[in-house]
């Protein structure tokens, strides 16, 4: 890989799971024939909205906290 490109991809880290999900989606409309491919993708933005929400909430929940940890050293 070229300098260029390797330093574009460490810069967005996330582009691995859109890679990866738009690969399951894929071999998923090949293994069913394309049959059920628009309502797989619809069904998968349902889910995100609830996965937006709940990671809102522990984002808000966590996020201020300076530092709370579950299991606490008795020293």
């Amino acid at each position: 890989m070229s300098g260029g490109i390797r330093t574009w991809l460490d810069a967005r880290p996330w582009i691995w799971s859109f890679g990866a999900a738009l690969l399951v989606w894929l071999v998923t409309a090949f293994v069913v024939e394309g049959r059920g491919m628009l309502a797989t993708l619809a069904v998968a933005l349902q889910f995100a909205t609830f996965y937006v929400v709940v990671g809102t909430g522990q984002m808000l929940v966590m996020g201020p906290a300076p530092g709370i940890s579950i299991f606490r050293s008795r020293a």
